[in-house]
């Protein structure tokens, strides 16, 4: 029981980490939306960023730091793994929120402007 807890815990951290990062890069879009193509690029760049960053802190560096005698790299194969599926997966999920927030925002639209 206290395996499945873990394991379902690990997978809302991970969803949380995407979920964070996208939203970051919507809300970073609203920030500069007077300056429209560097809003978007800046939007669908920074959920990119910020999953590499706090996935490395919590998979990689979390892990070490719990297992400082560590010497397999099964691990940090692992980890790394996981950052570039999440990394790619991002890749195509970022623009295509971006393309959402451009086709349902008054910010894109030129008359607003």
């Amino acid at each position: 029981m206290l395996e499945a807890l873990q394991i379902i815990f690990s997978f809302l951290l991970l969803f949380s980490i995407f979920a964070f990062s996208l939203l970051m890069g919507v809300l970073l879009f609203f920030r500069l939306r007077r300056f429209h193509f560097l809003a978007h690029f800046l939007g669908a760049l920074l959920p990119l960023f910020l999953f590499v960053f706090f996935s490395w802190l919590t998979y990689l560096y979390g892990f070490y730091r719990a297992h400082p005698n560590e010497r397999c790299g099964g691990p940090l194969l692992g980890a790394l793994g996981i950052i570039a599926l999440g990394t790619f997966v991002l890749l195509a999920i970022s623009p295509f929120a971006q393309w959402l927030v451009h086709a349902n925002s008054r910010g894109c639209d030129a008359r607003s402007a």
